[in-house]
């Protein structure tokens, strides 16, 4: 099955971000922690996600399609409500 998108559907962070995130979080990770993180990150997570985008959206039968509808005349509309 070909992808919907050809992008990923959700990019990796860099280790830029994830060390804001962690202080943001009042975590003190050095350099090594953080690609250690970013290596599980790209490995398993993002990967899901990109399965979960290819998967294809369900499309239900349509049982009562949807007309264009008219305008009513003048004896079906006689206080112009509609």
């Amino acid at each position: 099955m070909e992808p919907k998108y050809k992008e990923p559907a959700v990019k990796t962070p860099t280790a830029a971000q994830l060390t804001e995130i962690a202080s943001q979080l009042g975590f003190d990770l050095g350099p090594a922690e953080i690609q250690e993180y970013k290596e599980v990150i790209s490995e398993s997570l993002l990967a899901t996600y990109q399965r979960l985008n290819e998967i294809p959206d369900p499309k239900l039968p349509v049982k009562y399609p949807r007309t264009p509808g008219y305008r009513p005349s003048g004896e079906d509309n006689p206080c112009n409500a509609w």
